[in-house]
């Protein structure tokens, strides 16, 4: 299933020290950023590139988060072919068996940094930086639930 949600963060915020006026407080600036993204846990991402552009370009995404992309390097030819022009992506797959994978799908203008974190198998993670936010996108395999007693 398909999660989407959208996020605004104030922009130009004034300073106290530009106030005319110690008892009037500063103007709060009605101009926003906003991004709007989704998370899809996807079970395979292979054939399915259509379907992934059609998702991005109808719901006006900025950010398409993927988990279950059981692709491997020699198959990023088939995430390459998901996203409409002016996207690039992050991706990590899983290292040690079948199955897994993680890939953040984003517009080109939004700067993503991928951290490069280590952390503890079997817990699958793909961790960026925009601007002042750490995102992480997390995979727990199910096989591992218990051991995590969630």
């Amino acid at each position: 299933s398909l999660f989407t949600s959208s996020c605004s963060t104030p922009t130009d915020l004034p300073t106290y020290a530009s106030r005319t006026s110690p008892t009037t407080p500063p103007a709060i600036p009605s101009r926003t950023t906003s991004l709007s993204f989704a998370l899809l846990n996807i079970r395979s991402q292979k054939y399915k590139d259509h379907h992934i552009h059609d998702i991005i370009t109808s719901h006006n995404l900025d950010i398409l988060f993927l988990t279950e992309t059981w692709l491997t390097d020699s198959d990023l030819a088939y995430l390459s072919n998901s996203f409409p022009p002016n996207y690039t992506y992050l991706y990590k797959h899983r290292p040690t068996r079948k199955g897994g994978g993680l890939a953040i799908i984003h517009r080109s203008s939004i700067p993503l940094l991928q951290l490069h974190i280590n952390t503890t198998p079997p817990l699958e993670t793909l961790i960026c930086k925009l601007k002042n936010y750490d995102t992480t996108l997390c995979l727990l395999p199910p096989t591992t639930y218990l051991s995590y007693n969630l």
